[in-house]
């Protein structure tokens, strides 16, 4: 059982056990305090701290060079475009922002984009 997610920073797999239906919801939250928005390794550690929140336990979640375990669309951000992807298992792009549209966007607790 899980709720499994990941987001991917420059080939960097942030990884969520339980909380994969809020991966949206975290990354908006993490670029909308509009920091290191072109800087890469300081940018992944903004998000994994979103993403973890005030937990450190040893499980729960985790960082890799490779998917680990998913059940909801991935997250691609690119830092040097300033732009996120989400894509489906398949590699197949559902939707494109710009990181300025991305953190306007309004999402449902469903984790589907409101219009």
């Amino acid at each position: 059982m899980g709720d499994r997610g990941n987001i991917v920073v420059d080939r960097v797999w942030l990884y969520t056990h339980w909380g994969g239906s809020n991966v949206k919801i975290d990354l908006q939250k993490a670029l909308q305090r509009h920091l290191r928005w072109d800087d890469a390794p300081y940018l992944t550690r903004i998000i994994f701290d979103q993403m973890k929140g005030n937990d450190f336990g040893e499980t729960g979640f985790g960082i890799s060079i490779n998917k680990v375990d998913n059940e909801h669309n991935i997250l691609f951000v690119d830092c040097d475009n300033q732009i996120v992807i989400e894509k489906d298992e398949e590699g197949e792009e559902i939707k494109r922002w710009t990181f300025e549209e991305y953190v306007r966007a309004k999402f449902s607790e469903e984790d589907e984009e409101e219009e």
